[in-house]
């Protein structure tokens, strides 16, 4: 076993769990349900873990999270390249100064 990702966030753990799994990739949580122990533990040794159970397909693995974050990012808010104004990712045109959104490919 080798540890994938580690994360604040239990759902982003549970989240990747969910896609490796999909993949067929197993996989494990530990320090699932750890969050309770705050406080009398340190919170570094609180954080979920993602463990890659077959090592063989750690670079697979790899590949597909990076795959969801740039997914993520492509449906991420967008800066104007002319006003500077941030812009939620469902609009193509800037709210403020009506540029069309720039696209890269």
């Amino acid at each position: 076993m080798i540890k994938l990702h580690t994360s604040e966030s239990i759902f982003y753990i549970k989240h990747l769990e969910n896609i490796l799994n999909l993949n067929g990739i197993d996989c494990l949580i530990k320090n699932e349900y750890l969050s309770g122990g705050l406080g009398e533990i340190p919170f570094i040794e609180c954080l979920p873990e993602l463990w890659l159970i077959d090592e063989s397909k750690l670079e697979y693995s790899k590949k597909i999270i990076l795959e969801n974050n740039m997914i993520n990012k492509v449906n991420s808010e967008w800066l104007c390249e002319i006003c500077n104004e941030n812009n939620d990712p469902q609009f193509l045109i800037c709210w403020s100064c009506e540029t069309t959104k720039e696209y890269e490919e």
